[in-house]
């Protein structure tokens, strides 16, 4: 009689991080670097391409933007534009960054991400996130600081997971995260606003313009991330702790 072999499931006991949680409409997901998984293009299934701005350069575990030897301007322009689709969705945007090229000081500042008309004048209520000063993320839609978050923990010369989300349409509320200062609720703050409205920028991240005059130094980029949704706190959470694991391989703390 023949004999009949039963092999049970595999267990898992060593997950290298966790999963990433769905994203409604990604847009933009990016590593950068030259080690790994840094690949430096979008992984985002159906995203536009990641555009260059200026000569980035690319280190190991980043990508080197922002305002280079005071006069060059150096992003990555993710080419999400903020259309009528996108303003009435609202959007979520993440990143891990840090400034360590510079002495942090009060006119030190650097931008998480913002957008603006890559390539041509003009702005439509500029959204920008920014580190500022030794200690501060702050919120400045409009081209002005609405909002800050004051970092107990850890300086802007550590990475740090920021994030900002609109509600969307013409008057909406942004909020600003930061999930290295607290992985759990990321601090939130927050500014409504009116009036606001589709225009042709896009999404970057490194200042592209010395029209974004907010921002004066170099930073650095490991991770981003650009949905057109607005993403609870739960699933910000989740991205956040999926992108710290898979940084984490390659030696970046957040």
């Amino acid at each position: 009689m023949p004999t009949t072999l039963i092999c049970t499931g595999p267990t898992f006991t060593n997950v290298i991080s966790p999963a990433l949680p769905t994203i409604t409409n990604l847009r933009t997901m990016a590593f950068f670097g030259t080690s790994d998984d840094g690949n430096n293009g979008n992984r985002a299934p159906g995203g536009p391409a990641i555009a260059a701005v200026g000569t980035p350069v690319y280190d190991t575990n980043q990508a080197n933007l922002g305002v280079q030897a005071g006069t060059t301007y150096v992003g990555l322009d993710t080419q999400n534009t903020r259309d009528a689709t996108m303003l009435a969705s609202g959007c979520t945007w993440m990143a891990v960054a840090r400034i360590s090229h510079v002495t942090p000081g009060s006119g030190v500042r650097g931008m998480v991400f913002g957008d603006y008309k890559v390539g041509g004048a003009g702005i439509v209520q500029s959204w920008q996130l920014n580190v500022n000063g030794q200690s501060k993320l702050d919120l400045c839609p409009g081209s002005a600081v609405r909002a800050s978050i004051t970092q107990l923990i850890s300086p802007i010369t550590n990475w740090h997971c920021y994030a900002m989300t609109y509600t969307g349409g013409a008057a909406g509320t942004f909020t600003a995260y930061d999930f290295t200062e607290n992985g759990t609720t990321g601090v939130p703050v927050t500014y409504v606003a009116s009036g606001q409205t589709a225009g042709a920028q896009s999404m970057h991240v490194g200042q592209v313009s010395a029209s974004e005059n907010i921002t004066t130094q170099p930073i650095e980029h490991a991770w981003v991330m650009d949905a057109h949704s607005v993403l609870s706190l739960a699933t910000m959470v989740g991205v956040y702790n999926w992108a710290k694991a898979n940084l984490a391989r390659r030696g970046i703390t957040c």
